[in-house]
C-alpha cells in the first residue's frame, strides 16, 4: 500500500532535483511514491529524472510539454496512487519526519488534511537570505465546526496558502475532482487549491514541528518577474475565497472577514503595484485599483459598528480599507508606495516567526 504520493514538478531543475529527490526517498516513511513531472525542461532534467527512477522503483516519471506548475501538478495527481498526496518543489528541503510524522497524525485523527510547521526563505540573486519566515503550529484536531470557528486565526497564519506544508487525502481530491486551476499563471494557485479543498474537509489536523523548508529564489522564481498575471492571480484567489467562505457559512462582511481580505488580497495587490520590476506609471496603477471595485470580493461595505471594530483592531488596514471603499483610488496608490517602502525597510534581512 502506498501511503503518500509526493508530486514534484520539474522544470530546468538540474541543479536541484537529485538533492531534493534524495531527501524525499530517504524519508523514514518508506511506503511512498515520488512522481517527477518533467514539464518540458530544456536542460538535463529529463535525463536526471529517468536516472533517479532507475535507481528506485518507488519513482515514476512523467514527461510532458511545458504546461506550467498547475498543469504539472495536475498530471501528477491523475497518476498518484497514494492514500494521501504531498507536494514538493524541485529545490525544496524535505526535513526528517516530514512524511512519517504527518501521516501518523493523519491516521490518528482520520484527517482529510494535515498541515504542519515550515520555513520559507526568500533569496536574492547573490544567494543572500533577505527574508526568513518560520511558522510553527500545535498538534490539534478540528472537526468541521471547529474549523469554521478558527478559520480566520488559521488563515491569518497562512495555513491555507502553500500546498507543500500539507498532506491531502487523495479520496477527497478524486471525489470532488479538485485540481490546480491553470488560469493561475503567476502565483496564488496554491491558495486556490487549499481553499477549494477546505470546503470538502470534514476532519482537519495540524501538527507540531517544522518539517519543510521552501525557497523563493529571485534568480528562478516567478515572483522575481512582474506582469499583470501576478495581480490577476490575487484577484482570482479573492473571488474564490469569497465563494469558499459562503459555502462554509462564514459572514463575508464581518470585521474578521474584511481585515483578512485586506491582508491576503487587497494589500498584496497594492504591494505588487510597486514590485521592483513594475514600470507602470501612476495612471496605470490607479486604473488597476479602480477596476477592483467591479469584483464582489473587493466591494467592502461598512456600517459604523464594523468600521469602529476594524479601526480598533488594525488602524493601518482600516485606513487602506476606508480610502479604497470610498474609491479614493489615487490615494490608495500613494499609500501603496509608502506601504511597499515600509515593508522593504522592515523585512529585508529580518526573521519573522509565528509562535
Amino acid at each position: 500500500m502506498i501511503k503518500v504520493s509526493v508530486i514534484m514538478p520539474v522544470y530546468n531543475g538540474e541543479k536541484f532535483i537529485e538533492r531534493t529527490s534524495g531527501m524525499i526517498l530517504n524519508q523514514s516513511l518508506k511506503e511512498i511514491e515520488l512522481i517527477l513531472v518533467n514539464d518540458g525542461s530544456k536542460d538535463n532534467s529529463a535525463a536526471l529524472c529517468d536516472k533517479i527512477a532507475e535507481g528506485d522503483p518507488r519513482v515514476r516519471v512523467i514527461h510532458q510539454s511545458n504546461q506550467g506548475i498547475c498543469g504539472a501538478r495536475n498530471a501528477g495527481i491523475k497518476e498518484a496512487k497514494g492514500e494521501y498526496i504531498a507536494f514538493a518543489d524541485q529545490d525544496d528541503d524535505c526535513l526528517p519526519g516530514w512524511l512519517k510524522d504527518n501521516y501518523e497524525v493523519a491516521k490518528e485523527f482520520d484527517a482529510d488534511l494535515v498541515k504542519s510547521g515550515r520555513i520559507a526563505e526568500t533569496i536574492d540573486e547573490k544567494g543572500t537570505v533577505i527574508k526568513k519566515d518560520v511558522r510553527e503550529l500545535e498538534k490539534r484536531f478540528y472537526d468541521k465546526e471547529e474549523l469554521k470557528k478558527n478559520y480566520y486565526v488559521l488563515r491569518d497564519r497562512n495555513v491555507f496558502s502553500p500546498v507543500w506544508d500539507g498532506l491531502f487525502r487523495k479520496e477527497v481530491i478524486d471525489q470532488y475532482r479538485l485540481h490546480f486551476r491553470t488560469e493561475f499563471k503567476q502565483g496564488e494557485e496554491d491558495t486556490a487549491f487549499c481553499l477549494e479543498f477546505l470546503v470538502h474537509t470534514k476532519r482537519f489536523a495540524t501538527n507540531t514541528g517544522v518539517y519543510f523548508k521552501h525557497y523563493e529564489r529571485y534568480a528562478t522564481s516567478t515572483s522575481s518577474v512582474f506582469n499583470i498575471e501576478s495581480l490577476n492571480g490575487l484577484v482570482r484567489s479573492g473571488m474564490i475565497e469569497e465563494k469558499v467562505k459562503e459555502k462554509m457559512g462564514l459572514e463575508s462582511r464581518s470585521t474578521e472577514s474584511v481585515i483578512s481580505s485586506a491582508k491576503h488580497h487587497l494589500i498584496p495587490i497594492m504591494v505588487q503595484l510597486y514590485h521592483r520590476n513594475c514600470d507602470w506609471n501612476m495612471k496605470r496603477r490607479t486604473q488597476y485599483i479602480s477596476h477592483l471595485h467591479e469584483y464582489s470580493a473587493f466591494q467592502y461595505e461598512f456600517d459604523k459598528k464594523t468600521w469602529k471594530e476594524i479601526w480598533q483592531r488594525d488602524k493601518k488596514k482600516a485606513i487602506v480599507l476606508w480610502e479604497f471603499a470610498k474609491k479614493h483610488d489615487r490615494t490608495v496608490v500613494v499609500i501603496a508606495k509608502l506601504y511597499k517602502w515600509f515593508l522593504t525597510r522592515k523585512l529585508r534581512a529580518t526573521v519573522h516567526k509565528y509562535d
